[in-house]
């Protein structure tokens, strides 16, 4: 987890923005995920942490309005924070079976 928080910072994404969150995503990931391996919780902590932190209008409004179809046109975020996102939603299928991957 460290690492790839570590690499959020090297994209320009000030902790400040997301540190808030860890705690109520640490307790997401590990009671809702518990019966996976460590390796998933991380990777929904993750995931969480950056969906709350949209959530939460730590993103302008203008840079949330064309993230889908930034998104699925790969396209660059205007924000380093859904550049994050979009980083870690190309990692669930690491995590999670094809279509389930899909969903998130």
């Amino acid at each position: 987890m460290l690492e790839q928080t570590a690499e959020w910072t090297k994209k320009g994404l000030e902790p400040s923005r997301w540190q808030p969150y860890v705690e109520a995503s640490l307790d997401i990931a590990t009671i809702t995920y518990g019966h996976t391996r460590l390796d998933v919780q991380v990777q929904i902590t993750l995931f969480t942490i950056l969906t709350i932190a949209v959530d939460e209008f730590e993103v302008s409004d203008e840079a949330l309005d064309g993230f889908t179809a930034r998104l699925l046109s790969g396209a660059p975020q205007p924000d380093p924070l859904l550049e994050c996102l979009v980083d870690n939603l190309r990692r669930m299928p690491d995590y999670f079976p094809a279509y389930a991957s899909k969903c998130i």
